[in-house]
């Protein structure tokens, strides 16, 4: 999971304390809850789908842009936390959206029957 490897990464592979990595880990909560508000605010506008494509396409960019910036040998914190602050706040965009979209598949399959 993200929060492992991060852990892993910091304090084994950067030699950093566990202090430091709990000053960075906060950025993926917030990160999380920030796309869940921002759903809450635009769940009522904005279709389910889009809003599951959006976190989607929003993780896939974070990953590729830290994958590039990790391929060329530059690795430092913010490498690590600032692209999964973005893929949290992704997940907070697909996930509630991804389990409402599900909800409403199933009811409708259920009406039918």
């Amino acid at each position: 999971t993200l929060a492992a490897a991060s852990s892993f990464m910091m304090t084994d592979y950067l030699g950093r304390s566990a202090t430091e990595f709990g000053s960075y880990f906060w950025l993926f909560p917030f990160g999380f809850f920030f796309g869940n508000m921002l759903t809450t605010r635009l769940a009522r506008r904005v279709p389910v789908d889009t809003m599951v494509l959006a976190g989607a396409l929003l993780n896939f960019a974070a990953i590729m842009a830290q994958s590039a910036i990790i391929l060329t040998g530059y690795l430092t914190p913010l490498v690590i936390f600032i692209p999964g602050m973005i893929i949290t706040f992704g997940q907070g965009l697909a996930l509630p959206n991804a389990t409402t979209g599900a909800m409403r598949s199933s009811q409708s399959r259920h009406s039918e029957e």
